[in-house]
C-alpha cells in the first residue's frame, strides 16, 4: 500500500471535519439514536486542538486522518478516521503496521488514547 502522511494545517480543517462526519455518522445514530452536533462540534474541536494531525493520501487522493503523539517511551494514536469509500481496502491497516514498525525501531511501545477515541468493533445486525 503506497500512501504518504501530510501534516495537516488549519485550511485543512474544514476537510478533516467532514471526514469525522462521515466516519462516525453511523457510529451516532447507532449509539445515541439521532445526530447531536453539539457533541459533533466539540469532539471535533477537541481533536484539532490536541493537533498531531497527519492526512493519509493514497494516489493523490485524501482517504483519512490520524492522529500521532511521539512520546518519550511511546507512540500513541488518538485517533484514525478512514473515509467509508476507502475502508475495508487495508489503509488502516497499513498505516498502523508502519506506525507500530516505527515505534519498535525507536524502542517504543504503542498505545491508542481511548478516553479520546470511538472504536467500532462490529457493525449492528
Amino acid at each position: 500500500m503506497n500512501y504518504r502522511l501530510i501534516t495537516a494545517a488549519t485550511e485543512d480543517e474544514g476537510w478533516l471535519e467532514n471526514l469525522r462526519r462521515n466516519v462516525y455518522q453511523e457510529l451516532f445514530y447507532a449509539t445515541w439514536g439521532d445526530w447531536d452536533e453539539a457533541r459533533h462540534t466539540r469532539h471535533f474541536s477537541e481533536c484539532i486542538a490536541r493537533g498531531h494531525i497527519f492526512i493519509i493520501e493514497v494516489d493523490g487522493t485524501r482517504v483519512g486522518m490520524i492522529q500521532i503523539f511521539d512520546e518519550e517511551n511511546a507512540f500513541e494514536v488518538g485517533e484514525i478516521q478512514i473515509q467509508p469509500a476507502a475502508q475495508n481496502r487495508g489503509v488502516g491497516t497499513a498505516v498502523l503496521k508502519d506506525v507500530i514498525a516505527r515505534a519498535q525501531n525507536g524502542r517504543k511501545s504503542v498505545r491508542p488514547l481511548v478516553e479520546h477515541s470511538f472504536f467500532r468493533f462490529g457493525r449492528e445486525q
